[in-house]
């Protein structure tokens, strides 16, 4: 018997304790009944594999800029992990449950992104490009906090420099400008 549990339907706020059960993972009727009701309940299911991609859907769904969705990327892997067809296999067998989540929310992400259009791809165009030019300032910006480990310069540095550069205020207090700066800065770039 294995005791593992699927964490893909785990990390997707599977509480259920009769889901969580492993020979409930193996009832696909079962299954496909949560994978509908998260369907129901979820706007859209961003995909890590397609980063990039799932944050031009969310901009475009929450109305955001492109500043909204900058970031860098830390401690990133370089390496894909190979394994043999077998073993292959008896990962799909085993997490059959995971494997049908992402298999439905993959089709249903790229139908998401195929009704966007061909705008959909010069805005990951454009987007890849700014956040681009965002992780060389990052990198190019000396180490100035020692509590931050993880990036050279504390993302509320970066955030606010990337703020200040579009000639907007920034509070000094948290992390990002006062909410009604971003309000202002929006209202000017609608009109």
């Amino acid at each position: 018997m294995i005791s593992a549990l699927s964490s893909g339907l785990k990390g997707l706020g599977l509480s259920c304790s009769c889901i969580l059960e492993q020979e409930n993972l193996q009832n696909m009727a079962l299954v496909k009944r949560y994978i509908d009701k998260m369907e129901e309940e979820f706007d859209l299911v961003m995909i890590a594999d397609y980063f990039d991609e799932s944050l031009i859907l969310l901009k475009r769904l929450l109305c955001w800029e492109f500043e909204d969705i900058v970031y860098v990327k830390l401690r990133a892997k370089k390496k894909k992990l190979e394994f043999e067809e077998e073993v292959k296999r008896n990962i799909l067998i085993w997490n059959r449950a995971d494997a049908t989540l992402f298999d439905h929310f993959n089709k249903t992400f790229w139908r998401k992104v195929q009704q966007e259009g061909p705008s959909f791809y010069e805005d990951l165009k454009v987007f890849r490009k700014i956040n681009h030019d965002y992780q060389a300032m990052c990198e190019s910006i000396k180490y100035q906090n020692k509590k931050c480990k993880l990036s050279k310069t504390p993302p509320c540095n970066i955030l606010e420099q990337l703020w200040r550069s579009r000639g907007n205020t920034f509070s000094g207090h948290g992390c990002g400008p006062i909410p009604s700066d971003i309000a202002k800065y929006r209202r000017l770039k609608s009109t």
